[in-house]
């Protein structure tokens, strides 16, 4: 028996990456499926993380606020039913910090300052709904929660050090010091390659990222 893959051409779509200054994006020719050309996108999303050819989080970010901040009246409903406060927290980790958090590992060390605000604004928001009497900090501390960026930096974490295993399937990519360079300045005991690159587009990749901040 012999398999043969199709594609689905309309709803395939083509995104091009490139930062050089020899071409333009008009330059590089459209690809055709027989004769079908095949629709050039600026972004798209991937297992339900917005990638851009800018490489950069803006639509994500847009994206999961918007889809979280609509989840919000779920938690008004609960205020006016009397729900207790353990049950609300509950069900805001569940339907909304969840989708705030959703692959962050990949996303978070790319994200600028204001990006983060924009993210922690929803948390600030449920916060204010729920314990409107105290402040922000004191609203988490009540109701045993972090920050967001504290927790996606945690989690960050705890990837790239399963990663560090010689049995994950990622360890790989995580090239280890020759011995020499090691000899050469005992106070230098990180075991992993810091990478030096020309830009700062690179170290925004979660693995650089744990790499530059020696996790």
């Amino acid at each position: 028996m012999v398999w043969r893959l199709e594609i689905n051409k309309s709803k395939t779509k083509e995104m091009v990456i490139y930062f050089g200054r020899k071409y333009s994006n008009l330059d590089i020719k459209p690809t055709f499926v027989g004769d079908c050309e095949i629709e050039r996108v600026c972004s798209f999303k991937l297992l339900g993380v917005v990638v851009s050819s800018d490489l950069t989080w803006n639509e994500h970010v847009s994206y999961i606020v918007s889809k979280a901040s609509r989840r919000i009246f779920v938690i008004q409903q609960l205020l006016r039913a009397g729900t207790v406060l353990n049950d609300i927290v509950t069900v805001y980790c569940s339907l909304i910090r969840s989708v705030l958090e959703y692959a962050c590992q990949v996303w978070h060390s790319g994200l600028t300052l204001q990006q983060s605000k924009e993210i922690e604004s929803v948390q600030r928001r449920v916060m204010r709904l729920v314990l409107p009497d105290v402040t922000y900090k004191e609203s988490l501390q009540i109701v045993g929660l972090e920050k967001l960026a504290t927790r996606r930096e945690n989690l960050v974490k705890s990837l790239f050090n399963e990663i560090k295993c010689e049995r994950h399937e990622l360890n790989y990519l995580l090239p280890i010091r020759s011995l020499s360079e090691c000899n050469h300045n005992i106070r230098q005991i990180y075991p992993y390659i810091v990478p030096r690159c020309r830009t700062n587009r690179p170290l925004k990749s979660c693995l650089f990222y744990g790499r530059r901040n020696k996790f």
